[in-house]
């Protein structure tokens, strides 16, 4: 598949018509598997159009999609709780701590950002003590985390590996 440089489609977004443009999809299993063809797919597709789609709908990928809608629960949990209790600790590094709405730039000219974010690092999550707001801090929501850091973490690495060996 060529970049497209017609879009097939367009969409409404922010009182514009947008364009939206095909993108590949892969197979998380083959790539973890290492198929050749599929590592050959993922290759060119890199080479020609740079972007694509990660199917995680198999046995290898499910668990992960699993994870992401209890993350997704943990996150509703923590950003409906008081500022107070999510800005415990502030931004401690810019990889780690609670951002509040309006700290960025946003989308368009002259206005801030309109979402709020949490960051927590993979080495700062496997510590005794984590500089992690105490909302979040209790055994259940921390395995959460766990699993969703560890579960990006396989899927980019067998994205890498397979690019690596293709």
């Amino acid at each position: 598949m060529a970049i497209a440089t017609e879009a097939l489609r367009t969409v409404e977004w922010n009182g514009k018509q947008v364009p939206v443009y095909p993108m590949q999809s892969f197979d998380f299993s083959k790539l973890l598997s290492q198929e050749p063809e599929e590592l050959e797919r993922l290759v060119r597709c890199c080479q020609n159009e740079g972007y694509f789609y990660i199917d995680l709908q198999g046995i290898d990928g499910r668990r992960f999609l699993d994870d992401q809608q209890e993350t997704l629960k943990l996150m509703h949990r923590f950003f409906e709780s008081p500022l107070e209790a999510k800005n415990q600790y502030g931004l401690v590094a810019p990889h780690l701590g609670y951002e509040p709405i309006g700290s960025r730039t946003g989308v368009l000219a002259n206005t801030k950002d309109g979402y709020e974010m949490i960051k927590v690092s993979r080495d700062e999550i496997q510590k005794d003590s984590p500089h992690i707001p105490d909302v979040i801090k209790n055994s259940p929501d921390m395995k959460v985390l766990e699993n969703a850091i560890a579960g990006s973490n396989i899927v980019t690495k067998a994205i890498l590996s397979a690019l690596s060996t293709g």
